[in-house]
């Protein structure tokens, strides 16, 4: 009998234990940047996935350069140089 509630009681704590940081990051997912610094732990304003929002600043620069994309800009200098291989694997 004491085994039987021991294991539940164990298996309960372990099941919060993985269900609450899951809720978290769940309900962070819909928040935006500021909701998340403002209240880390509160639910989200709306169950719609955040916007991100462009300035106009990168807007202007990225069509000026041709690329409307959204991904963050490379960190290599363009174009990026990789050391070359060696023509042979291993020295003779």
């Amino acid at each position: 009998m004491l085994a039987s509630i021991s294991r539940r009681a164990i298996l309960g704590i372990y099941a919060i234990i993985i269900i609450v940081p899951l809720t978290v990051v769940g309900f962070g997912s819909f928040k935006s940047t500021q909701e998340l610094f403002a209240g880390p732990f509160s639910l989200p304003q709306s169950l719609s996935p955040p916007t991100t929002q462009r300035s106009s600043a990168a807007r202007t620069s990225a069509r000026r350069s041709g690329t409307a994309s959204s991904s963050p800009p490379s960190p290599c200098r363009s174009p990026c140089s990789w050391p070359a291989w060696p023509a042979t694997p291993w020295p003779a």
